[in-house]
């Protein structure tokens, strides 16, 4: 008899592991710029021609995101990196005013870094034919500059990177996680696009979860890389997106039962889950404010179940079409970035154009999230060898990027079973 009662009690306990109730907000990779270190020339055109990101509209879709959020009630907001185009003081400077005015608002603000946004020697201004370096920020500035905006309310700081953890509300912690290498920058020459914890900061993550469950409080992860594959391969191809070592992160997160990873990056809408022991992980990641579809998110979360609506920036004033515009504008950069590609395989033109339409829409789709994978869309009748030899070396991409097993925008997901259903809001 006694045995019958307690082992649904057991059942009972270990299936209402969540118990604090909230609702945020999540916007990603807003790459803000100041228009004044200049928005036309050859060497800007020739920057978006590489980089397919809405720099010159970043400020006003802002603007536009702060007068939606004003219209929602909500907790806090959390915006997991790449703040600015590549790290200018200016750029910088800007953002924080926009968050001010958030906060002006009443509205409580979480930053972490981007591989965009410290020591970065990209951080330049564009005249005509020439670009200039500019100044960008250190991490120490960085930490100055919002400190209203998370670095401020921290409980707990990583001393060898910018990690720190904070309250959110009495019972619910943000682990705000910096995974960022700029400190390699300098010496590159370059922005170092991949991300790696410290060892020090994977101590000080695993001591800090230990204190945060002794309170009886539960713990959100904010993290701009990637922290489960998204993708079928994504590692392996695109291994800069997600953190090097992940597997170390997740061992930890599964160990103190951290299941809510919220991450940016890839610039895609996307939920990935994996089961580490007896943890189920879902790294959420929100695709850029500034490349279609412009997201964010609407997290709830009550009673072990996670809400999470996406909403889009739909309208911008001075643009009649504003979703045409978003649209059109990544398509055929995406197509034309991919031509070049091929072509350089000596692919001819008009395999090369089908080619390339096939790349852009598999990256569209993914950036959308509920992705659909045509019907034949890899048959490759009538190609080319040489076409179909290079389609035949990308396949993985194609199928990772089109066939997700999980739905990825209006969703509930159930943290005790995993389970993460398609809903209607």
């Amino acid at each position: 008899m006694i045995k019958r009662i307690i082992l649904p009690l057991c059942a009972f306990i270990f299936m209402n592991l969540w118990s604090s109730n909230a609702k945020f907000i999540v916007f990603s990779d807003p790459h803000t710029y100041d228009t004044v270190l200049g928005t036309s020339g050859k060497a800007f055109e020739d920057y978006l021609d590489s980089d397919r990101k809405l720099l010159r509209e970043s400020s006003r879709i802002i603007d536009k995101l702060i007068s939606l959020i004003d219209t929602i009630e909500c907790d806090f907001i959390l915006i997991p990196g790449d703040l600015t185009k590549d790290g200018e003081v200016l750029s910088h400077t800007l953002f924080n005013s926009k968050l001010d005015s958030l906060k002006k608002l009443g509205k409580k603000i979480f930053v972490t870094c981007g591989n965009h946004d410290i020591e970065n020697p990209d951080a330049e201004t564009f005249f005509g034919e020439s670009k200039d370096p500019t100044f960008t920020v250190t991490k120490e500035d960085f930490e100055e500059i919002y400190f209203d905006f998370g670095f401020g309310r921290a409980e707990s700081k990583d001393l060898s990177s910018l990690s720190y953890s904070a309250k959110a509300a009495d019972d619910l912690y943000i682990i705000a996680l910096d995974g960022c290498r700029y400190e390699e920058n300098q010496k590159e020459k370059h922005p170092l696009t991949s991300g790696k914890l410290k060892k020090s900061t994977l101590k000080w993550l695993d001591s800090e979860l230990e204190r945060i469950s002794e309170e009886k409080c539960e713990a959100i992860v904010m993290i701009h890389h990637g922290v489960v594959e998204h993708f079928k391969g994504q590692k392996k191809g695109y291994s800069e997106y997600v953190l090097e070592n992940n597997k170390e992160l997740k061992k930890i997160l599964s160990k103190h039962n951290v299941q809510l990873v919220f991450t940016g990056h890839f610039h895609a809408n996307d939920i990935a889950l994996e089961k580490i022991g007896g943890t189920y992980i879902f790294d959420i990641e929100t695709g850029s404010l500034v490349t279609h579809p412009c997201p964010f998110r609407i997290v709830s979360i009550s009673d072990s179940f996670v809400n999470i609506e996406t909403r889009y920036i739909e309208e911008l004033d001075g643009i009649a079409d504003f979703y045409s515009y978003k649209k059109s504008y990544i398509e055929t950069g995406i197509k034309n970035i991919a031509t070049e590609k091929i072509s350089g395989f000596n692919v001819n033109a008009g395999d090369t154009e089908k080619l390339a339409e096939k790349v852009s829409y598999s990256f569209l789709s993914h950036y959308q999230g509920d992705e659909v994978y045509p019907e034949g869309f890899l048959d490759m009748d009538g190609f080319s060898f040489k076409a179909r030899l290079v389609a035949f070396f990308q396949r993985d991409l194609f199928r990772g990027l089109l066939f997700d097993y999980t739905p990825d925008n209006n969703v509930i997901i159930n943290l005790n079973s995993g389970e993460i259903k398609k809903t209607d809001f």
